[in-house]
């Protein structure tokens, strides 16, 4: 899987999973915006650390 893909799972099935449940919430869940915010901080990371190696 490449970061590329990743990306697409999330803006195809996170992103509106989380708009919904914020829809029906009316609020934001903080925990589910750290848990987002916390994946793409590993993804970069990743991301950052593969390209060093080349």
């Amino acid at each position: 899987m490449q970061i590329k893909d990743v990306f697409e799972f999330y803006q195809e099935y996170i992103k509106p999973t989380y708009a919904e449940i914020e829809s029906k919430r009316n609020q934001i869940s903080i925990e589910l915006l750290f848990e987002t915010y916390e994946s793409f901080d590993h993804l970069k990371r990743f991301y950052f650390r593969s390209r060093k190696l080349k």
